[in-house]
């Protein structure tokens, strides 16, 4: 029988302030969230029972407001798949702000590509300045 398991990029809503996190420097958020891509564990979507469900969106979710020094922090979410877990294809991307980041504020939702492949993970790339605080939870829910 399938069934589809609850898929959370990490096991708990990521910290941006972080220590993986560094201006320009890509973290990637699979199984955890690590600064050493290989390190970061990935979702496989075609383990022991387990199936791909067409039309699955990508929700990121405000989980505690953000924060940075001047208010000007930005951060890149890149989702990438791989068919085998070793070379990776950007997804979908986009960039939000400090301030879209809120708690319990769906900060964006899409769906996720036709031609996704067997493995996912997140890379996320902070951009203006470092977090001071917040949290987000990036998870695949079947629509």
């Amino acid at each position: 029988m399938l069934y589809e398991k609850k898929r959370t990029f990490t096991r708990a809503p990521i910290a941006l302030d972080d220590v993986a996190f560094a201006v320009g420097v890509p973290a990637y958020a699979g199984q955890t969230l690590n600064a050493v891509e290989a390190n970061a564990g990935t979702l496989d979507y075609e383990e022991q029972n387990q199936h791909f469900p067409e039309e699955n969106t990508i929700e990121v979710i405000g989980w505690e407001d953000a924060s940075s020094a001047t208010g000007s922090a930005t951060v890149e979410f890149t989702l990438q798949s791989s068919a085998e877990g070793d070379t990776w294809k950007d997804e979908v991307s986009f960039i939000v702000g400090v301030d879209e980041i809120k708690r319990n504020r769906l900060v964006r939702r899409f769906t996720i590509p036709a031609g996704a492949m067997r493995h996912m993970r997140s890379k996320l790339t902070v951009g203006t300045e470092v977090f001071t605080g917040g949290k987000i939870l990036a998870m695949v829910r079947p629509l």
